[in-house]
């Protein structure tokens, strides 16, 4: 007889803490389920906004050693990174029907310019 599957609260942590170093089908072997209930509950996480917070931890936790051994590639990623991020949030705000079109506007010109300005002030001369 097979263990009994993991219950969703227990399932969502083994992802959280084994989605970057493991298979659908390693984590479901892992939760006693199927990879179709691995890949359901993914999806659910990730739409929650969870997977973008593992990211960003598991960002946070790497940065200092990027930053030591590569400082020029670390700020590239940063600034990326944000950049994507305010994309997305954009993104989303677009999609959301709205009478203040020109306000959504004028917010990405503002992180464009932000990041615009933070990327001239750090890289070396001979990349500006």
């Amino acid at each position: 007889m097979s263990p009994k599957p993991l219950p969703p609260k227990a399932r969502r942590q083994v992802i959280r803490d084994n989605i970057l170093t493991l298979t659908y089908e390693q984590l479901a072997e892992k939760c006693y389920c199927t990879k179709r209930t691995i890949v359901r509950d993914v999806n659910q996480w990730r739409d929650e906004g969870g997977f973008e917070e593992c990211l960003f931890d598991e960002f946070v936790r790497l940065y200092p050693t990027i930053k030591n051994t590569f400082p020029e590639r670390a700020f590239d990623r940063l600034c990326y990174l944000i950049g994507k991020t305010m994309t997305r949030k954009m993104e989303v705000k677009k999609e959301v029907k709205t009478e203040h079109r020109t306000d959504i506007h004028i917010l990405l010109e503002q992180y464009e310019g932000i990041i615009e300005r933070a990327a001239e002030r750090n890289l070396p001369k001979d990349r500006a």
